[in-house]
């Protein structure tokens, strides 16, 4: 559903409400509904940030000019996401990487900028890192005078 919808060049919202609908709409009846449209939002906007940015860093590796990738933090980004990559707090991932390394591994445990704590789900070699992250990547190209951060990270 995610996927055709994503094809078919439909927004977020019409995705969510479609994943409302089409499976999750049996449970309105036992539960609050505006949770389950925000599950549903949610849900739509992770996976689809997951889609498009998986996309986006295959196009780099077939363009042939592409030599690493930087996480974007988003304006106002949580915690988590300023910790993996905002210049403050001493960041773990500050620097660009290669464009085949992940960004950090799955399974990892993360501690956030104000003293959350999540583990990482998968090996994060693009955005989102976490449900409902508006974070993003930037290709960095052969040509740029910049070093790539070469040290391993768990994972």
């Amino acid at each position: 559903m995610i996927e055709r919808g994503v094809r078919d060049g439909k927004s977020n919202e019409d995705i969510g409400r479609q994943l409302l609908y089409g499976i999750l709409d049996p449970d309105l009846e036992k539960g609050d509904a505006s949770q389950l449209r925000a599950r549903a939002r949610m849900i739509a906007r992770t996976e689809t940030a997951m889609i498009y940015e998986g996309a986006k860093e295959q196009a780099w590796k077939q363009s042939g000019i592409v030599k690493g990738k930087q996480w974007l933090l988003a304006a106002g980004g949580c915690e988590f996401c300023t910790a993996l990559a905002g210049p403050q707090m001493g960041a773990l991932r500050p620097d660009p990487i290669p464009l085949d390394a992940a960004f950090i591994g799955g399974g990892v445990p993360l501690i956030g900028t104000q003293g959350g704590k999540m583990t990482t789900w998968r090996a994060v070699r693009t955005a989102p890192l976490h449900p409902n992250c508006r974070c993003g990547t930037t290709e960095i190209l052969i040509d740029e005078d910049v070093d790539l951060d070469m040290r391993e990270f768990p994972g």
